[in-house]
This record gives C-alpha cells, sequence and structure tokens, in this order.
C-alpha cells in the first residue's frame, strides 16, 4: 500500500534496495542501489534518514520486538564509518505505526536519534499511527536527492520474496542489516 501523501515511486527499480521487517541498509548516491524503500508500516516503524551533506542514507525497519539499542548502535557505528570523523546532520523522517499499539515504539525511537554526537538527527517528518494505519504505509528514500516517495513493492520486478516461516524465528534474534558499500 502507498501513502497518498508522498508522490508514488516512478524511477528504476534496479536502483532500489528494499528494507525488510527487523533490517537497516545504508547507501550513497554513487552506490548502483541508491534507493532504499521498505513497505508494510503496520505496526511496525521506519525510520529514514539523509544527510545532504554527503548524499548518504539510511532506513530501518523496526517491529516491537526489535533490540533497538542495538540496533541504533551498529546503525551509527556504520554511519560514522562513512563520514569519518566529522559531523554531520540527518533530515530524519518516522513512518508507520497503529494507534493503541506503536506509541511506545515510537517514543523508544525518538529517544534514540541522538545519541550520537557527530550525527546529528533533524527530525523533519513524523508520518505516525492513525486510524489509516491499519492498511500499512511506506517509504522510499533516494539518496541523489533526498526525496521521498511512496513505494509499493507490487510494482517492483525485483522485490524481494519474505519468507514467512523464517520471519517468526527473526523475533528472537537481533535485527539483521544489511548494510551497502
Amino acid at each position: 500500500m502507498t501513502s497518498d501523501k508522498r508522490t508514488p515511486f516512478s524511477g528504476d527499480y534496479d536502483e532500489v534496495l528494499e528494507i525488510l521487517q527487523r533490517e537497516s541498509g545504508i547507501t550513497t548516491s554513487e552506490n548502483e542501489k541508491s534507493v532504499l524503500a521498505t513497505y508494510g508500516l503496520g505496526p511496525c516503524v521506519a525510520v529514514s534518514g539523509w544527510s545532504p551533506e554527503y548524499k548518504l542514507g539510511f532506513l530501518t525497519h523496526f517491529d516491537g520486538n526489535t533490540k533497538l539499542d542495538e540496533s541504533f548502535s551498529e546503525l551509527y557505528y556504520n554511519l560514522l564509518q562513512k563520514v569519518g570523523t566529522e559531523s554531520t546532520e540527518f533530515d530524519v523522517r518516522i513512518v508507520g505505526g497503529r494507534m493503541n499499539v506503536s506509541e511506545s515504539l515510537i517514543k523508544r525511537i525518538k529517544g534514540k536519534l541522538n545519541i550520537q554526537p557527530k550525527l546529528r538527527m533533524n527530525l523533519v517528518e513524523e508520518d505516525t499511527v492513525g486510524l489509516e494505519s491499519f492498511i500499512g504505509r511506506d517509504i522510499a528514500l533516494d539518496t541523489k536527492t533526498g526525496q521521498t516517495f511512496s513505494y509499493d513493492v507490487n510494482n517492483n520486478p525485483n522485490a524481494r520474496d519474505i519468507d514467512f516461516d523464517s520471519l517468526r524465528f527473526k523475533y528472537s534474534i537481533p535485527s539483521e542489516a544489511l548494510f551497502v558499500q
């Protein structure tokens, strides 16, 4: 399902790296996979960030059982590997969640945004909870421009398959991460 608040993604799907539940991704404008996208954000919540200075972006897909301390530590470590010793700012968006289910997760995520002094996370959009969230939300981030789009997985001929049998086992292990170099 796509959000009607954003323009639908209509770019090259060969450039899209899909981030599934309990995954994180980092990429740059120079990478062949320069667009990060996720979908199915019902009770799940995504955090996207883009550094205009480095044309570097990240996208996460958290659920209520994600170990946020570990996930953010890994995310920040990998972002610092990209920016080195310099400080940078990210335009951050929090998307998803379901009313009466996700408020605690969103609060915990917000508490993790600025724990790394060299990575300033400026919250520029919060599209969370609400009655319409029962259909799920989605987001795509183009690291070449910083523009975000709605994302319909059904339009992507290269979409990753979800293995629902193994998904239940993911709940007992730490968050996975996909870091594109």
